[in-house]
């Protein structure tokens, strides 16, 4: 472990996670160029997003069958069987 800030992270903060708001630099461990990659491959257990357009982009709906939208961002999990 290693501290950033005072606090524990797992790894250290990428140089690109500066240019996120700050509810995904919380989140996001993956440099976000690879992120749709690994989204659309069915990767994670869950998801995240307050930006419609990312939904949309990455196929959010199509991989998950559950979606619940809270404060204005929605979580998606239980990924859907090819």
């Amino acid at each position: 472990m290693l501290t950033f800030k005072g606090r524990q992270v797992a790894k250290p903060p990428s140089p690109i996670s500066s240019e996120l708001p700050a509810y995904q630099r919380l989140f996001c461990l993956e440099p976000p160029p690879l992120l749709p990659r690994y989204a659309k491959s069915g990767m994670y257990d869950t998801a995240f997003s307050c930006e419609d357009d990312v939904i949309e982009k990455l196929g959010l709906s199509r991989l998950y069958a559950n979606r619940e939208e809270i404060d204005g961002c929605n979580v998606f999990w239980s990924k859907r069987t090819k």
